[in-house]
C-alpha cells in the first residue's frame, strides 16, 4: 500500500502522484540486456603450466642434549663466532654436530647455531649469554632441544 508522503523537499510537498509516477516508471522500464559476445574471435589455446608439488614441512626433531652456557669473554674476547658474525647473547649458540645456521627452540626461545666448540663434541650445545653470572645460574642441563631447521 502506497501512502502519501507528507515531508517537504526544498519547500515542495512530495505527494501521492509523484510517488506513484516514480513507481510506475520503475516497474515499466525495459530490461537492460547484456552486451553481445563476439563469437567470431579465435580462441587461444591454454598454456599448461606445471603445478608445483606441495611438500609438507618436515616435523621438527626433538633431541635431548647436554646444554651449557658461555660469554664473549671466553676465547679471544672479540665476540666473533665461527660463522663470522658477532654473537648475540640469548640467540647465538655453539654446536659441533649441527650445521651453522640451524635454528633451534630451547625452552620456548629460538636460538641459532653460529659458533663451534672446536672439540668435535656430539650432542652438546653451548648458549651465548651476556654475563658469567647468567652462565653460572644456567649451569649444565639436559634439555629437550627442538631442531627447527638444519
Amino acid at each position: 500500500m502506497i501512502r502519501p508522503v507528507e515531508e517537504t523537499n526544498g519547500g515542495y510537498s512530495i505527494g501521492f502522484k509523484v510517488v506513484a509516477t516514480m513507481m510506475a516508471l520503475l516497474l515499466t522500464a525495459a530490461p537492460v540486456s547484456a552486451p553481445a559476445i563476439n563469437t567470431n574471435r579465435a580462441v587461444k589455446p591454454m598454456v599448461n603450466f606445471p603445478v608445483p608439488t606441495l611438500v609438507p614441512p618436515k616435523p621438527p626433531r626433538i633431541v635431548r642434549m647436554e646444554v651449557t652456557a658461555y660469554t664473549v669473554d671466553e676465547g679471544n674476547g672479540d665476540g666473533i663466532t665461527a660463522s663470522g658474525v658477532v654473537g648475540t647473547p640469548f640467540y647465538t649458540c655453539a654446536s659441533d654436530s649441527l650445521p651453522i645456521g640451524t635454528k633451534l627452540r630451547i625452552n620456548g626461545e629460538i636460538w641459532e647455531v653460529q659458533d663451534r666448540f672446536g672439540g668435535g663434541y656430539e650432542n652438546r650445545l653451548d648458549l651465548l649469554m651476556d654475563t658469567k653470572e647468567h652462565c653460572f645460574d644456567f649451569g649444565r642441563q639436559w634439555i629437550d632441544v627442538e631442531i627447527l631447521e638444519d
